[in-house]
């Protein structure tokens, strides 16, 4: 049996709605996937920003605690100069005043 014009017509027409209705429940998948996804990278995200933080603190200790070791260091060669003139005065007033 042939099929009217309209019969076809609304045919073709359930076809394509169901097409449409598929791409649709497609799409909206592959968009939950890729929301997924970005979730997961927003959360990679900020643990690498919690790590970079964590770096910088141990960065900026360490300098601190490198600028406290300079002053420490530099401390101590001004008393060994200190110590070695007072030693050289002291040898000097040691003499008795005798000079050959």
């Amino acid at each position: 049996m042939a099929r009217s014009g309209g019969e076809v017509v609304r045919g073709g027409l359930r076809k394509e709605i169901f097409h449409q209705d598929t791409t649709i429940t497609r799409w909206q998948i592959e968009l939950g996937e890729a929301d997924a996804k970005l979730e997961e990278w927003k959360e990679r995200v900020s643990e690498a920003e919690a790590a970079a933080a964590e770096w910088r603190r141990r960065a900026e200790a360490a300098e601190a605690a490198a600028a406290e070791w300079e002053a420490m260091w530099e401390e101590r060669e001004e008393d060994e100069e200190e110590d070695e003139e007072e030693g050289e005065e002291a040898l000097g007033a040691d003499d008795g005043g005798f000079q050959n």
